[in-house]
């Protein structure tokens, strides 16, 4: 009998099936689906666009699924290209929340062998900085000669 095999057989998930699993975000093994959600922040002449994407569980799905529509359905419509884009995040955002609403609840208690070897990564914001900042790199200034 392979390693994997006995593996699953002892309940102890491997790194492919954590990752099916886990939520990236909270670390709970639950049923998870992969779902991308969308903010949209209009300032007028700029806009501001944030998204989360990563395996999720419902109760997080729930979370930025509110979060970010609503702040969305607020504050998208204040800038000229920002009005254009929010009818469609909106609208993905809402499909993707309805196509999640089936999944199982997390279940409350998490297995202690489990819970404890899980180490969330949190779900990754593409733009979690605001657009006009830029990395900068210091280093000691060079000696003339």
């Amino acid at each position: 009998m392979d390693d994997m095999h006995q593996i699953r057989l002892n309940g102890v998930p491997t790194s492919a099936e954590k990752k099916s699993i886990c939520c990236d975000e909270c670390g709970a093994y639950a049923t998870t689906k992969w779902v991308a959600f969308g903010q949209v922040i209009g300032m007028v002449i700029v806009f501001r666009i944030q998204t989360v994407r990563g395996n999720l569980c419902k109760s997080c799905i729930h979370e930025h699924f509110w979060e970010y529509t609503l702040v969305t359905l607020v504050f998208g419509w204040w800038g000229v290209m920002s009005f254009l884009m929010t009818p469609f995040v909106l609208l993905n955002n809402v499909i993707r929340y309805v196509l999640c609403l089936r999944m199982p609840p997390v279940p409350r208690e998490q297995p202690a062998s489990l819970a404890a070897a899980a180490k969330p990564s949190p779900a990754t914001p593409a733009a979690d900085q605001p657009w006009w900042t830029v990395p900068v790199e210091l280093r000691p200034a060079r000696p003339r000669r």
